[in-house]
């Protein structure tokens, strides 16, 4: 999913890359539990799809509040994304145990 902040056309990518940088900018082991840790986490999946991006999460927070229909877009595909590696892990364990 690609999307356009303060003009520039950013890539949102769900990977591990992502799942790393949140553990670096939370300080944590990744888990998203509370707005902070999905709105890091949004802010990651842009850092992980963007190498050169130049938005700081202060100015990304900003573009959230002023652009919520673009916010919901890029949380409601984030969401789906998840729920189909969810789904995908879970019939990988399910092949494991038999």
């Amino acid at each position: 999913m690609n999307i356009t902040i303060n003009g520039q056309k950013l890539e949102v990518k769900y990977s591990i890359r992502a799942m790393i940088v949140f553990e670096k900018l939370a300080d944590k082991p990744f888990e998203l539990k509370g707005v902070t840790d999905w709105y890091f986490f949004m802010y990651s999946c842009l850092l992980a799809g963007n190498s050169e991006i130049t938005l700081d999460f202060l100015s990304f927070i900003d573009w959230v509040e002023e652009n919520p229909k673009e916010e919901k877009k890029m949380s409601d595909y984030l969401t789906s994304v998840m729920k189909v590696y969810s789904q995908l892990m879970e019939e990988t364990e399910g092949a494991k145990k038999k």
